[in-house]
């Protein structure tokens, strides 16, 4: 078995720590929207400054494969209206590295 990690998070106490602690949870969102195909969850995201380049890796706290795209959610969701937003976000598809 691999160990549980846990990752509290503190309670925000100022506006900046509000809106970090606010982006973390809009990453996991857009990974989520992407996931179940919600294409307009996924426009929305993007839309709030999002990366559509965003990885696992970007994601604190969250048990997952390393470095897998979130465009990789989106597609195994077999959903093209949500695979077209992250295109016309401007994702990264081809990389000279992967």
């Amino acid at each position: 078995r691999k160990p549980l990690i846990i990752e509290l998070l503190i309670v925000p106490k100022t506006s900046a720590e509000r809106k970090i602690i606010g982006r973390e949870q809009e990453k996991r969102e857009l990974f989520a929207a992407a996931k179940t195909g919600d294409a307009a969850g996924v426009r929305r995201l993007l839309k709030a400054g999002l990366d559509p380049n965003l990885t696992t890796t970007d994601l604190r706290g969250v048990p997952a494969e390393r470095n897998v795209p979130v465009i990789i959610y989106a597609a195994t969701s077999g959903d093209a209206e949500t695979v077209g937003e992250f295109l016309r976000a401007g994702v990264e598809v081809r990389s000279k590295d992967e």
